[in-house]
């Protein structure tokens, strides 16, 4: 099954041994040149730039020309493009000049970010940075009140003539060259730089293809960002090996109405398209029926649903708004994979619904998984399978705490071996060996990489669980944020779906549950005790669990990743520092005297707070 796709390539010439993603745009253009294989749709609708693969690999080259001419051969080049087909362009102008692509969001080019990019530029050790003219502009005027920003070389890459250096001869990348740096994106600690070589991509798309069944002239639809590693690998990449037409649109095009994704998908006929769970949510929550009128989703046969826990109700709600529209629950396509893999880890094969199974909440929080005796009752907890594994890959289940192997059941950390296994993080040798290089105790099997991930196989499919950063520890008993949070929002109609967060802190030597949830922007400050009473009625409820402290914040306040990971470790962080302050729910109408509990770090000593406590810019419960 994993090489069937492989095969037809080789049949083309496309794939043969050793050859990387370069080399098969190159092919792919001389082979079919006038094929489509990238459109950018304007505002999310409307038909933009597209290339096909000769005009790709035509625009690729001339980038590459120019930055062989710049000695970027074997440095790192910061793309920072807009969403676009010119960020496609200059990525594999990157591989075609042998220089390491490091791809960013173009918003760290503004005066108010130059902080963050400042930190990417040192830590990529970056000499050049490759982004559209107008936006190099823009970076240009903020440098001027910068001090101490390190010296850069600047190429717009939107004015490099179509067919500069035609006559430039080839420079063949080997398998065994660095690619691109690939910034993870912080959701449990600051962002690092995963190194993915040549033939590591290769390998993961021929899993990803393979256990998705993509073929040669496909369609396929993304609003993913280009920067991210599904977006870059599963979307773009995917679309080149496999000889895929893809149409783009920007993610805030997606945010702002989701229904131009689903739009897209049936314009274009298209047969795959990835998202994280949040994204198929808020299809729910924001397309109205109107909106749905004329979509045809029959076309859709693998929803690809990855990059965070896939919520059992987000496949069930999804499936049954958009049945009409054609979607099939078999179409729902769970996931699981990170960076450090490249990006695709586990799928399931065939064409069947996904794999849910029904759990004791008490077992899952004792850290083991065994099937509730009724299904949907009291006290259970619904999980849904990401599938196995494909090919040379291995994936095992280890005590993050002895380094043994889990026994069948029991939760554990998931660790991953295989080709398609990135080299480490860049420029951090202690912590690539702690993550990378991962033996099993005892025998010293391995090595591994070190998910971070909690998780079981049960019948040789894998259930994540959680992040092991995340978990919540509280007497002894462990509880996953994402339930949480999942059983807060929908515990009143004022908050939030997918805006809140959960994390403990250390209260006098013990862990105490603390929620921060966003509220809806209508609700009026007179809710507020309304709404903390039925947060703890909820919690109570569902995982007898008590809130220490509950704040409740404005929208968008919640620090998020670029693939919408709610970053609970920074929101943990900005609770402590009381950096939530000017974000919080509507000013209360009487302030009442308070602070945090005495000795919490970084709060000034004040007495502990009993009931609900506001102050004259948050409104805070305590319990």
């Amino acid at each position: 099954m994993l090489y069937v796709m492989q095969d037809k390539l080789d049949a083309q010439g496309l794939a043969a041994g050793g050859e990387t993603i370069a080399d098969i745009l190159r092919r792919r253009a001389v082979l079919t040149p006038d094929r489509r294989a990238f459109i950018f749709l304007e505002g999310g609708e409307r038909e933009g730039e597209a290339l096909t693969f000769g005009q790709l690999d035509r625009r690729a080259r001339a980038i590459a020309h120019r930055l062989t001419a710049r000695g970027a051969r074997g440095e790192r080049v910061l793309l920072m493009h807009s969403p676009g087909v010119e960020f496609i362009a200059s990525f594999f102008g990157c591989l075609y000049a042998g220089a390491v692509a490091v791809p960013l969001c173009s918003s760290f080019l503004s005066g108010r970010r130059l902080s963050g990019l400042k930190f990417f530029l040192d830590d990529a050790d970056a000499k050049l940075i490759a982004a559209g003219s107008d936006a190099l502009k823009a970076f240009r005027q903020a440098l001027s009140g910068a001090e101490g920003f390190p010296r850069v070389g600047l190429l717009a890459t939107d004015e490099v003539a179509d067919g500069e250096g035609d006559g430039t001869p080839e420079r063949k990348a080997r398998p065994g060259a660095l690619a691109y740096i690939q910034y993870t994106s912080g959701s449990t600690s600051a962002p690092k730089g995963v190194a993915v070589y040549h033939r590591h991509i290769i390998h993961n798309l021929r899993m990803f293809g393979a256990a998705v069944g993509i073929t040669e002239g496909m369609s396929a639809v993304s609003w993913l960002p280009h920067f991210h590693d599904m977006g870059l690998v599963a979307m773009i990449q995917q679309g080149v090996y496999a000889g895929v037409d893809t149409a783009l649109m920007s993610p805030l095009e997606f945010i702002r109405r989701p229904v131009r994704w689903l739009r897209a998908i049936s314009r274009y006929g298209a047969y795959f398209s990835c998202a994280p769970n949040f994204a198929y949510d808020l299809c729910v929550e924001r397309v109205t029926p109107e909106e749905t009128a004329g979509l045809d989703l029959s076309c859709w046969k693998r929803a690809v649903n990855g990059s965070e826990p896939v919520r059992p109700a987000t496949v069930e709600r999804f499936s049954a708004r958009f049945a009409s529209c054609g979607f099939q629950p078999a179409s729902f396509y769970p996931g699981y994979g990170l960076a450090e893999a490249t990006v695709f880890v586990t799928g399931r094969a065939g064409f069947a619904p996904p794999v849910v199974r029904c759990v004791e909440a008490e077992d899952l929080e004792r850290g083991y998984l065994r099937d509730a005796p009724r299904a949907g009752g009291a006290g259970t907890r619904q999980l849904v399978s990401c599938g196995r594994g494909w090919g040379a890959e291995r994936i095992v289940i280890v005590d993050p705490q002895t380094l043994t192997r889990s026994q069948p059941g029991r939760v554990g950390e998931v660790w991953v071996s295989g080709p398609h296994v990135a080299g480490g993080y860049w420029n951090r040798p202690e912590e690539s060996r702690a993550t990378f290089e991962a033996y099993l105790a005892g025998g010293g099997e391995g090595p591994f990489l070190r998910t971070g991930d909690l998780g079981c196989i049960v019948d040789g499919e894998l259930f994540i669980t959680g992040r092991l950063k995340d978990l919540i520890i509280i007497r002894g008993k462990n509880y996953y944020p994402h339930d949480i949070e999942a059983t807060v929002a929908a515990s009143h109609p004022a908050l939030r779906p997918l805006d809140g967060a959960a994390f403990s802190v250390e209260v006098e030597g013990r862990e105490e549950l603390v929620i921060v949830q966003e509220v809806r922007g209508s609700t009026l400050i007179e809710q507020a005790e309304e709404i903390c009473a039925a947060i703890r009625r909820a919690l109570a409820e569902e995982h007898a669990l008590r809130p220490y402290a509950i704040k409740l914040v404005k929208a968008r306040s919640i620090p998020k990743t670029s693939s919408g990971k709610t970053r609970r470790s920074a929101c943990r962080d900005e609770f402590l520092k009381s950096a939530f302050s000017g974000k919080e729910f509507c000013p209360p109408t009487a302030a009442k005297p308070g602070g945090f509990p005495k000795g919490w770090p970084g709060a000034a000593p004040a007495p502990r707070l009993e009931g609900l406590v506001s102050n004259a810019r948050t409104f805070e419960a305590y319990e």
